[in-house]
Order: structure tokens, then C-alpha cells, then sequence
């Protein structure tokens, strides 16, 4: 990778690591629908309004967007609001550190992208660090198992996105097909979250810097230059800026919220990025 594609992947860590801490903050009096709905039409809006050229859809594509919009923005959003009404915002910044093994994962049974003996076993052991992370502290300190399946789900769910979005972003470029994709998005999560949010409006004390943060941050420019990335070097080199993210969780959890991560909760993370970051490295070197 090339000096620009390390900066994206560290600005789009910290942005996507801090995202679990504005999630916390904004759970103090938004419902986990609410949030994820002004995470996708906060960024939606404003891209509109600034980027106006128009963007062609292939009829054959629209499905993709759709498909995309769910399992891409809403229910991932969703799923980690939720998690983190019974988990720290530092385990669920760990837990989405697994979206590489994921990652991989479907590339190889989707996508038949072909893999060693070496990488069956970096991936066999990803998911023990998973394994070791979810489920690795004290639930009565740490949170519940219901979060932390909340939180695996949403990350699941971003392990088949990424490999989705590779050929739209060649296609239709970064910009173009996160225009479309929030646009996917914005209509599924009216119909789908709509009906359950509270439309609570984010007062100014409390959850309106954090949801402009969610929106135009992590929801916005953070998946931008991810998109950037992606089209640079691909799907799964790229998923190694997930692996960063838990760094900047740990430490915005801890410095704003006092939050402790167990030690094995510890070693179950660096299982996870050490595989991940192996595994990567013998993909782009095939």
C-alpha cells in the first residue's frame, strides 16, 4: 500500500473507533432505532445537497443497493446501538475487530478466492480470538451475551458487505456509489426502523454532537475514504483498517467513559488482528 492508503485506513479507524463512544453517548436519549436512522439520513442529506451529479443505476444493480442498504447501514447500525445498551462501547469497538475473519470468510466461500493451508489455519484461529473476545470477561461487569451477539451479528454483517461493495465502487466510483447507497438507505430505514423510533429530536446538551459525529463522520466521510481504499487495493487488504479500529475504541472508552477491557479480552483481540494481519499479508503477496 501506498503512504495515502495508510492514511486512510488510520482516519477511518479513528473515526469508525470512535463511533462506539458516540453511540453510547446519544443511547442516553436516543432509542437504538432513532440513532440508526439519523446515521444514515444525516450523511444522506448533506451528500445530496453537496455532491449533485446525477448517478446512473443499472437496473441489474439495484438489488445489490438494496441488499447493501440493509445489511450494509441499517441493521449493522442498528445492531450495535442495541449491543451497547448492555455492552461497553470499548468491547463493542473489539468485537467489530472480528469483521476481517468475516471478511475473508465469505470471500473464500462466495467469492472462491483461493487460500493456503497457512490462511485455513490464520482464519480457524481468528475465529477462536473471536471466541476468546466476545465471550472472555466477567458478564456481569463486562455485558451481556445478548449484546455481544447483537455486536457479532452487526459485524457478520459487514464481513458480506465488504466483499459486496468492491465491484459498485469500480463501477460507479467511491462518491457515486455512496450517494446511492445511503440514498438505499434512507428509504429502507424509514420503512424498516421508522415505525419503532421514537423521532426523538437531539438536544443540544446531550446527543446532537454525537449523532453529527455518527452521521457526517463514521457514517459519511469515514466511508468514503474506506470506499477509497477498497477500490485502491481491494476487499480483503482493506479490511485491516477494522483491525485498528479496537485501539481507538479502547482508548476512547477509556478516557471518556472509564471503561476497563479485561486482559483476556485483550489476548482475544490481538488473536483476531494477528490472524487477520497474516492473513492479509500472504493475499497480497499471491
Amino acid at each position: 500500500m501506498k503512504l495515502v492508503n495508510y492514511f486512510q485506513l488510520f482516519f477511518t479507524s479513528a473515526l469508525w473507533g470512535s463511533s462506539f463512544l458516540m453511540i453510547k453517548f446519544s443511547l442516553e436519549e436516543l432509542s437504538p432505532f432513532d440513532i440508526a436512522m439519523y446515521r444514515i439520513l444525516l450523511p444522506a442529506i448533506v451528500l445530496n445537497l453537496l455532491y449533485r451529479k446525477k448517478v446512473k443505476v443499472s437496473k441489474s444493480d439495484y438489488k445489490y443497493f438494496f441488499i447493501l442498504g440493509i445489511i450494509y447501514m441499517a441493521l449493522p447500525f442498528f445492531l450495535f446501538a442495541l449491543a451497547e445498551e448492555t455492552i461497553t462501547s470499548a468491547l463493542a469497538g473489539l468485537i467489530n475487530g472480528s469483521t476481517p475473519i468475516f471478511v475473508a470468510l465469505v470471500a473464500i466461500t462466495f467469492y472462491k478466492e483461493k487460500v493456503t493451508t497457512t490462511q485455513k489455519i490464520l482464519i480457524t484461529s481468528g475465529f477462536l480470538g473471536i471466541i476468546i473476545l466476545s465471550f472472555g470477561g466477567q458478564k456481569a461487569l463486562y455485558g451481556s451475551t445478548e449484546g455481544i451477539l447483537y455486536a457479532l451479528g452487526a459485524s457478520i454483517c459487514y464481513g458480506v458487505s465488504i466483499n459486496m461493495i468492491q465491484p459498485l465502487l469500480k463501477k460507479y466510483t467511491p462518491m457515486g456509489a455512496l450517494k446511492i447507497l445511503l440514498l438505499s438507505a434512507s428509504f429502507i430505514s424509514i420503512a424498516l426502523l421508522g415505525p419503532f423510533s421514537t423521532w426523538a429530536i437531539p438536544s443540544y446538551s446531550i446527543s446532537l454532537y454525537p449523532i453529527i459525529i455518527l452521521g457526517l463522520g463514521s457514517s459519511g466521510f469515514a466511508f468514503l475514504t474506506f470506499y477509497q481504499l477498497v477500490d485502491d487495493v481491494g476487499a480483503v487488504p482493506s479490511s485491516v483498517t477494522v483491525n485498528v479500529i479496537p485501539i481507538f475504541s479502547i482508548i476512547f472508552g477509556y478516557l471518556f467513559l472509564d471503561e476497563i477491557t479485561t486482559l483476556i479480552q485483550m489476548v482475544g483481540v490481538a488473536i483476531v488482528v494477528v490472524s487477520a494481519f497474516f492473513f492479509t499479508r500472504i493475499k497480497s503477496s499471491t
